[in-house]
């Protein structure tokens, strides 16, 4: 979002070297304040890699979009490679819209049948509970496998987070916790 509104003011290059001599090492660019074109995306994302920083570039944008398509994600992983960006950030927002709409499964679906999956970043929806979060979580590491790229996680849903990923059920780990009382250790006292 910072490097989009830097750009709208003509300080692109001025916020890309602040951030270099912060010692940050990535920016994201994103149409979070205002659209940005794909060919102002990739050529923000080609200065950035200049400075010798990574770059991200987002697709989708908050407010209202049309749902995402995999050609879509498709077509601009190969503009992304062509600007040499790291990353392809898949916006929460447009996640979230099309899991309510039902979409979302196919869409996950078509995007790990790409040859370029592992430079996705899915972005989780910020600010829901864990058990609103879950299905979506869920549904990530089912069917783009466990090592998937996830972004926007709050701290407080690390640790839940991890283990679904991993194939742990967050609630029965966490189960065997609090006591020990009941269990087969407390019967050899």
């Amino acid at each position: 979002m910072a490097l989009e509104l830097a750009a709208l003011q003509g300080r692109a290059q001025e916020f890309i070297e602040t951030t270099t001599s912060y010692g940050l090492d990535a920016i994201e660019i994103s149409s979070s304040v205002a659209y940005l074109s794909a060919r102002t995306k990739l050529a923000l994302a080609r200065e950035v890699k200049a400075a010798g920083l990574s770059a991200f570039i987002e697709l989708g944008r908050k407010g209202e979009a049309p749902p995402l398509t995999a050609a879509e994600v498709e077509r601009h992983l190969e503009l992304l490679e062509d600007a040499g960006a790291d990353g392809l950030i898949v916006e929460s927002e447009r996640i979230a819209d099309m899991q309510q709409q039902g979409l979302a499964e196919a869409f996950l679906e078509g995007c790990a049948s790409l040859t370029s999956a592992d430079r996705l970043v899915f972005e989780l929806p910020y600010g829901l509970s864990f058990p609103q979060l879950e299905p979506l979580a869920s549904r990530l590491f089912a069917i783009l496998g466990p090592e998937v790229n996830i972004g926007n996680v709050e701290v407080r849903h690390v640790m839940a987070i991890e283990t679904l990923r991993r194939g742990s059920c967050f609630g029965e780990l966490f189960a065997l916790v609090p006591t020990l009382e009941g269990s087969a250790f407390d019967a050899r006292r």
